[in-house]
């Protein structure tokens, strides 16, 4: 039996102007001459003299395009893309929160969806009388709410807060509450996004156990998440979507997770990444340009093995804090994760000095390392052993390189060589 069945659907929105207007034109256009500027009502030009020639209004935005897709009981769905590809919308149509342009719809199952965080809790009820409102939307009776009450506690961590206002919650303690409540109430269906990243490291792992366990049961799981290894544990089905289309959807995750990343950037040797859109933000530290440097020049070509390459990430600290980890991974060309490396990796002497304020980081790629070979570069922003605000494999923000020549003093051994490194190892006899 299909817990979920969607054919043609599609999500079209207008950009600029609305048929009606703002609601600072519909304010000019009663006054005539006045209009409301930052709460205080001033005599200005009327509003119609805005040269409207310079603007886009009623442009037509497909979030998505035509996807169909049928999702069986007990399935675990993956859903990847990039930022804006489609992903939050098609959750946010499952989830009746908005309503689809084109297409049609069926759902099997009661349904919980964990989205935006607080989505479905009401902010000025207490954590208790939220967990009872959910249960009742789900079409549960009080007792059997009642039943499952202290499991849910229990799991979110937060019985000290569960009779204080929903909205006097954090970020993460609305997260822990609202999984706890999607993963022990009685759906049958759960709607996933990335509000996991919220939580800290320990609850997610909490998190991606209940989930195997609830697949087990024979209930359907959608996940949208940016970390591909959760992806890749976690489930056994995987959707690509792209720029509102269905472009892959395979069983075999794996491979759907690798044509995600031979086609995440523009240019395969991409060496630099700027925030230019300043769309990445966290409350610790904001990267603002990325980009490798070889032998003091920075680099848009491939890099030599022997050469002094510097891996370069500028941005500002907007807090402190002592636990504060900035680090990157590196990958090859088949996914595999090459190695890991963090500021502090060093003795603590040695660790650069974090300030409030501009900070720039170097650090050097491996001489006489890698092998020949394209890689990619993902940043790592967190709160040591608490929090991922840039998650390893997330791919938000990501440079590539090529390793081309280099790799040996040989005169007979100077290409590519098997395996994912290429050191430059001495040998000796007695």
């Amino acid at each position: 039996m299909n817990s979920i069945t969607v054919q043609n659907l599609g999500k079209k929105y207008k950009i600029g102007k609305t048929r009606h207007g703002d609601l600072r034109e519909s304010i000019g256009s009663f006054f005539g001459k006045f209009r409301l500027n930052q709460l205080t009502l001033q005599i200005n030009p009327p509003i119609n003299r805005v040269d409207k020639s310079k603007y886009q209004f009623n442009r037509e935005f497909w979030a998505l395009k035509e996807i169909s897709f049928e999702i069986s009981e007990g399935e675990a769905v993956g859903i990847i893309g990039r930022n804006g590809a489609g992903k939050s919308t098609l959750l946010k149509i499952l989830s009746r929160i908005t309503n689809p342009t084109t297409g049609r719809l069926e759902i099997n199952g009661r349904l919980s969806c964990l989205l935006e965080v607080g989505t479905g809790f009401h902010q000025e009820l207490t954590g208790r009388e939220n967990i009872y409102l959910n249960g009742t939307i789900l079409g549960m009776k009080r007792r059997e709410v009642k039943s499952k009450f202290d499991d849910i506690v229990e799991f979110s961590g937060i019985e000290k807060f569960i009779d204080l206002p929903f909205k006097h919650y954090s970020s993460g303690m609305k997260v822990r509450l609202a999984f706890s409540v999607s993963a022990h109430l009685e759906s049958e269906i759960m709607l996933i996004d990335e509000v996991l990243a919220v939580g800290d490291i320990e609850f997610q792992k909490k998190c991606l156990g209940i989930m195997q366990n609830v697949t087990k049961q024979g209930r359907t799981i959608m996940f949208v998440s940016h970390q591909l290894d959760a992806i890749r544990k976690f489930c056994n089905r995987c959707f690509l979507i792209d720029h509102g289309e269905l472009m892959e959807d395979n069983n075999n995750v794996d491979d759907v997770i690798q044509l995600y990343i031979n086609g995440s950037s523009d240019s395969i040797l991409e060496s630099i990444w700027k925030n230019e859109k300043e769309n990445i933000k966290n409350p610790v530290f904001i990267p603002e340009e990325i980009y490798i440097r070889s032998d003091g020049v920075i680099s848009r070509t491939s890099l030599n093995n022997n050469a002094h390459n510097e891996v370069i990430i500028k941005g500002e600290v907007l807090d402190a804090n002592p636990f504060l980890e900035i680090g990157y991974v590196v990958y090859n060309e088949s996914g595999i994760s090459v190695y890991t490396t963090y500021f502090y990796d060093g003795p603590e002497e040695d660790w650069p000095k974090i300030r409030k304020g501009k900070l720039e980081l170097r650090s050097q790629i491996p001489s006489r390392y890698l092998n020949e070979g394209v890689y990619r570069l993902d940043l790592i922003v967190g709160i040591r052993k608490k929090i991922w605000y840039i998650g390893p494999g997330s791919l938000e923000i990501s440079i590539n390189f090529e390793i081309r020549g280099g790799l040996s003093d040989s005169p007979i051994w100077h290409t590519k060589r098997l395996g994912v490194t290429a050191p430059v190892i001495k040998w000796y006899n007695k």
